[in-house]
């Protein structure tokens, strides 16, 4: 299998679109972040959520996606190195939780070249 190589226009698109769908995923979720399974199937019937619910009249994202973003910042005003040994300590915590392993994310230093 050949590695396909992303032009920068092509791997800013992937980023902002994570950006985004992040913070999409996230205000769909915020009202039902807290709330147990019989929580939610009170407030919204045994279907559960099934359309876009607002609050406060407006689709509202969490301190997720702010923490997504702020991060996301920090990032790109580190030079490549700090930014790389960012990524690697994010990847050894991420393997501490089990939640992936760092393998599976395979960032390479010629992605933010």
């Amino acid at each position: 299998m050949t590695e396909k190589t992303l032009t920068e226009k092509q791997l800013l698109n992937k980023y902002r679109g994570c950006l985004l769908g992040g913070a999409v995923g996230d205000a769909l979720g915020v009202p039902v972040e807290f709330l147990d399974e019989a929580e939610i199937i009170n407030k919204f019937g045994r279907r559960g959520i099934t359309n876009f619910t607002k609050l406060g009249g407006t689709g509202k994202f969490s301190d997720d996606t702010q923490m997504t973003l702020f991060t996301a910042a920090g990032l790109l005003a580190c030079d490549v190195n700090e930014t790389i040994t960012t990524i690697r300590e994010y990847n050894k915590q991420e393997e501490n939780t089990n939640m992936f392993t760092a393998s599976s994310v395979n960032l390479h230093r010629e992605t933010f070249l």
